[in-house]
């Protein structure tokens, strides 16, 4: 269990410890030291979290509460935001913060105000939250991993991008699937890392964060450095930038036929999305009710990028691209609940006709009840089953469906209390 160390306690005191000076009543946290954030909690501007030259680690909690524009994270500094606000001023002019010389910034939730710059030997995970326009990354190099300022993107409440991103140098890691480039489809195998090399105004990285939220960046190149205060803002990335994406989709193992009858394929066809497919043809049922296809797949979360490790990832999200060679079917998507040991509806859509449609589901909130907490073969165990019926009027029968994938996305390991 963390230790609380509550504001007042702050307040009282102004610290003086290795290379960090702080002002009477500036939040100042030096080596060893922890300060929880609640709601209604403010921490005022110019706080600091982690000296220069500090062995032992500084950590600021953001649970909920304020804090305001240029914090300073350093060194061993560590912020791990879950709610509440940092820097949301709304002004440009003043940087919410810095992440400095080897300090690391995790942020899950809440919001993040304008001018937020990730610089030499720090890294910043983004798993979820609002970021407003103005995050920067800058590094000496990309080319030299201790020099590099790294930034790694699993999920994130903007709707389409973290609008106004700009990367002047240093390593960006977007992880996720359904990745394109200028509409061309990358086609990554699961967990598998590429570099993104193309640059150039008007060519966008499209795709989807693991917590299935979309987005676009435009890959701008600008040589001459970048402008904060752009109206309309653009994205960013410098020539000394190393962007690169990952395929976070654990791919399901197995699967089985509780109803349907199979024309063609195996489990190995719905690894990735690459047009080859499973397909099924009706079953034998008592009533319009059931569904005459229902099959059943198996597979794990938490494998990545740590190999058989479970990770007990923060962010899992379930993703099903498939299609029907009719309208009028309807797709029932199902979890298997490990607590209950029932299956659980997590949602119903009409079938796509002749054009497959992706489709995501955020379990995050309830990952606990549909990823398997075990030993061995059984940590991290997930299981869908997804059933097709006719709702409408179809043009053949016996119709088909078919499944090009099925596949358990993951990110961020989850933060345990110590």
């Amino acid at each position: 269990m963390k230790k609380k160390i509550y504001l007042l306690l702050i307040f009282l005191a102004a610290f003086s410890f290795g290379q960090t000076q702080c002002a009477l009543g500036q939040v100042c946290l030096g080596p060893g030291e922890e300060l929880t954030l609640l709601p209604g909690d403010d921490a005022g501007d110019n706080a600091k979290v982690g000296p220069g030259l500090a062995f032992n680690e500084a950590s600021l909690f953001v649970e909920g509460g304020t804090v305001g524009d240029n914090m300073m994270i350093m060194g061993s500094g560590n912020v791990f935001m879950s709610d509440g606000e940092i820097g949301g001023g709304g002004s440009m002019e003043g940087a919410a913060a810095f992440v400095v010389g080897g300090a690391f910034f995790r942020m899950d939730g809440g919001l993040l105000g304008p001018s937020f710059l990730v610089d030499d030997n720090s890294t910043m995970e983004v798993c979820g939250g609002f970021i407003e326009p103005g995050l920067t990354i800058d590094a000496s190099s990309c080319t030299l991993v201790p020099g590099a300022a790294n930034l790694n993107i699993s999920g994130a409440e903007n709707e389409l991008s973290i609008s106004h991103f700009v990367a002047l140098s240093g390593m960006v890691n977007i992880m996720g699937t359904q990745f394109s480039i200028g509409g061309t489809p990358q086609n990554l195998m699961p967990c598998e890392s590429r570099s993104v090399d193309q640059r150039g105004a008007g060519l966008f990285l499209n795709g989807c964060y693991s917590d299935g939220t979309p987005f676009s960046f435009e890959l701008n190149n600008n040589p001459g450095g970048a402008d904060l205060f752009l109206d309309p803002p653009i994205n960013e990335f410098g020539p000394g930038v190393c962007l690169s994406i990952t395929d976070t989709v654990e791919p399901a193992e197995s699967h089985n036929a509780f109803r349907g009858f199979l024309v063609e394929g195996s489990t190995a066809d719905v690894v990735k999305s690459d047009d080859e497919r499973l397909i099924y043809q009706p079953g034998f049922v008592l009533n319009d009710t059931e569904a005459p296809v229902w099959l059943i797949f198996d597979g794990h979360v938490g494998n990545v990028p740590l190999g058989n490790k479970f990770d007990d990832p923060e962010i899992v999200t379930f993703v099903v691209e498939s299609q029907a060679g009719t309208p009028g079917l309807e797709l029932t998507v199902e979890m298997f609940n490990w607590i209950t040991n029932q299956w659980d509806v997590i949602g119903v859509d009409d079938e796509s006709f002749n054009s497959d449609k992706f489709r995501h589901f955020n379990l995050s909130e309830l990952r606990h009840l549909y990823v398997k907490e075990g030993v061995r073969s059984e940590d991290g165990r997930v299981r869908a089953r997804l059933g097709w019926r006719q709702t409408g009027f179809i043009i053949n029968f016996p119709w088909n469906v078919r499944v090009d994938q099925v596949g358990w996305m993951s990110g961020c390991p989850a933060l345990n209390d110590n």
